[in-house]
């Protein structure tokens, strides 16, 4: 039995990096996978790959700064899979994926207000409405990822 058998994983962020590899490692290891990204193209690309190493995996689109997204991401997993057992909130965002590289000074409040509604806000809320499903099942886990940049 491989160590995930069974556990349904919700990835965001999967698209790419840390996320994309997080998604093919879990479902290598016998994890059900909702890979998440808000770019389709990409996060279908990460489900083919799960898939691949002979996983179940479902590419969910989401913008995890929309709660509405984020409730049905969860939503789409305990409808695809049963429930939730792990959620790995990787997606993020730094100002030069919005804007040229600026300062405190000069940073405009609404990329301020996204970045904090992706890298913050959105690590809470996905929390908050697994943790409910992971209640059902028993318990589960949370890994919230971060960059070198938090300490910067």
């Amino acid at each position: 039995m491989k160590q995930l058998e069974g556990r349904v994983a919700i990835v965001t962020g999967a698209g790419s990096g840390i996320g994309r590899a997080t998604a093919i490692k879990m479902g290598s290891r016998g994890a059900l996978v909702v890979a998440s990204d808000i770019d389709v193209e990409a996060g279908e690309q990460t489900a083919l790959k799960v898939q691949a190493v002979g996983a179940e995996c479902v590419h969910f689109p989401a913008d995890t700064s929309q709660s509405a997204e984020l409730e049905e991401l969860v939503l789409a997993a305990v409808r695809t899979f049963g429930g939730v057992d792990i959620l790995h909130n990787n997606a993020g965002i730094h100002e030069t994926s919005l804007t040229s590289r600026t300062s405190c000074e000069t940073l405009d409040e609404d990329v301020w207000d996204r970045i904090m509604a992706v890298n913050l806000k959105a690590v809470w809320q996905a929390a908050r409405l697994a943790v409910p499903h992971m209640r059902k099942r028993g318990g589960g886990a949370i890994i919230n990822a971060g960059s070198t940049g938090g300490l910067v």
